[in-house]
């Protein structure tokens, strides 16, 4: 099984729930800039945007959900799993559809938000 490493900053919570088990799940984006190259004529760098969907279950998910905010950083570590399907309708075997599953996570530097929310909660505690 391939392992996978993916350092970003978390752009969007798009899900949270429990299973019928009673298993937490996030979904969630990390999203980062990435080099492409430098520009000839300018000098500066030129960046792309990848942006991965992430599936936390368990502890990882309640984490993510309870105590991150849009903007901070994190490592991730999944593998990739196949999200295959039979079409209810036509009965194809649809096989384009993958997951990466977390199977761990480290919580990096504070994001924008985090930082400006901080600060303004000691501003409000030394008055």
């Amino acid at each position: 099984m391939q392992h996978y490493h993916f350092s970003g900053n978390l752009a969007q919570i798009v899900g949270f729930n429990q299973t019928s088990a009673g298993k937490n799940v996030c979904k969630f984006t990390l999203i980062k800039d990435e080099f492409i190259k430098m520009d000839e004529k300018t000098g500066e760098k030129i960046e792309r945007k990848v942006a991965i969907l992430f599936t936390a279950f368990g502890h990882d998910a309640k984490y993510i959900h309870d105590y991150l905010i849009i903007g901070d950083q994190l490592s991730v570590y999944s593998r990739v799993e196949n999200n295959n399907y039979t079409d209810k309708i036509t009965g194809e075997k649809i096989y384009n559809r993958y997951n990466f599953i977390v199977t761990g996570i480290e919580k990096g530097a504070d994001g924008k938000r985090r930082k400006e929310k901080n600060k303004e909660e000691s501003l409000k505690s030394d008055k």
